[in-house]
């Protein structure tokens, strides 16, 4: 049984570099190390041999992969094909981070829906498993690429702030319905914000330029941990808050604060099998109409970049912030909330009611005078997309077949009978 691939490494805020490894498919287990100063090199681990689970599974084929001192590491597979990994079996690839032990678990269904990538994972080291059926030959797992980042230190500023007023009011939040969208990782990260929203399923609302910027590579994550101190280097959540988009739900419109808009879902966690919603337990409901702006006050939750004096490690992650509502023009909505890069797509929620009223699309505010933009949710267009909804985001609709019955036993043996 023979593993033969090529490597290749991305090392974000370093040179790229690349490493052939041909290595057994065995259980023995081996590291793959990568560096600037050293491409490649496979070494002996003390990790013991083959284990067996209890389903009679065995880790057929164990590997570290490794770049010393990145923050954090992702890998992309070019191919898997093992004895009981597939649609019908239940083998699995197994993905640990040596620094906090996060663990991921893919079996066929859910890395196809990943694209074949991982999740994220703190760290500059993950140990791979391969568990499936002993015995078979023809068994591959080969790497197309690891991907890593290195939290070097930045005298940057930071982005443009488009921030209302003077000072930066924002403060740290963390509301279970909102998430961050990390769409790429370079430099400076490409991030966005999203919400849990209650229509028939469930799912996200966004701006459209961050659905459409949502592709294979891109994680939905809840409960993302302080960035580091550059204000740049993410640190990501458990693999059991991250997710990936069903790209065939995702509708959007683009344009100006009004008519500019993203919906879309995500697959349930390969971990938990939760959806986002099962796993958050809340969602924004939809405002039916837009109050009179006069004397109201919102409140946005969004993800946006901070610079001094306020501190790096709140750039990226949840944050909240209160304001007034000003005016609405059509479905545009003028909100005095503080925005950055990252803040797309954010919740804006009218304080009195505690329903969302708007998405973030658009920054106009000063440090005298001004506002930013969002798009109303009751925007016709939004309103129609969503009772159509595409991909995951179609409810299973069913009726109980011969009527719901008028009582269950709690001791077992009614039977229902239910027509999807």
């Amino acid at each position: 049984m023979m593993f033969q691939g090529t490597r290749r490494f991305r090392s974000l805020g370093s040179n790229v570099f690349a490493a052939v490894i041909m290595a057994n498919f065995v259980s023995t287990p081996h590291i793959l190390v990568a560096g600037p100063a050293s491409p490649g090199l496979i070494a002996p681990t003390t990790r013991s041999a083959a284990t067996t689970s209890n389903s009679g599974f065995v880790t057929l084929h164990d590997e570290i992969v490794s770049n010393p001192g990145a923050a954090w590491i992702r890998v992309r597979f070019e191919s898997v094909s093992f004895a009981g990994f597939g649609a019908a079996n239940d083998g699995f690839l197994r993905m640990t981070s040596l620094l906090d032990g996060a663990v991921q678990r893919l079996d066929a269904t859910n890395l196809e829906r990943w694209n074949n990538y991982t999740a994220y994972f703190n760290g500059d080291s993950v140990r791979i498993e391969a568990v499936g059926l002993a015995g078979a030959d023809g068994n591959i797992v080969e790497i197309a690429e690891v991907i890593s980042e290195f939290a070097e230190t930045s005298d940057d500023p930071g982005a443009p702030r488009t921030i209302c007023g003077q000072l930066d009011d924002r403060l740290l939040s963390s509301d279970p319905r909102v998430a961050r969208i990390v769409i790429s990782e370079s430099e400076s990260p490409v991030v966005c914000t999203t919400s849990i929203v209650g229509d028939a399923n469930r799912c996200f609302l966004t701006s459209g330029g961050c659905a459409g910027a949502l592709s294979a590579s891109t994680v939905i994550e809840f409960n993302a941990p302080l960035t580091f101190p550059n204000g740049r280097t993410l640190n990501h959540p458990s693999p059991d808050d991250q997710y990936v988009t069903d790209l065939t739900s995702i509708q959007r419109q683009t344009g100006d604060a009004g008519l500019d808009w993203g919906y879309f879902g995500c697959f349930p966690n390969s971990n938990t099998g939760m959806t986002p919603f099962e796993a958050q337990g809340d969602y924004f409901e939809l405002a039916d109409s837009i109050p009179t702006p006069a004397n109201q006050i919102v409140r946005t939750f969004g993800n946006g970049s901070t610079v001094p004096p306020v501190f790096r490690t709140w750039s990226y992650v949840q944050k909240q912030v209160d304001g007034p509502f000003t005016d609405q023009i059509d479905d545009a909505l003028h909100v005095v909330t503080d925005g950055t890069p990252g803040d797309s797509g954010a919740a804006v929620m009218l304080e009195s009611s505690g329903e969302l009223i708007g998405v973030l699309v658009d920054d106009g505010c000063m440090a005298f005078g001004g506002a930013n933009m969002a798009t109303s949710v009751t925007s016709a267009a939004l309103r129609k997309a969503m009772a159509q909804p595409m991909g995951v985001c179609i409810p299973i609709a069913f009726d109980f077949f011969n009527g719901m019955p008028q009582f269950v036993s709690p001791g077992g043996g009614t039977t229902l009978q239910v027509f999807v």
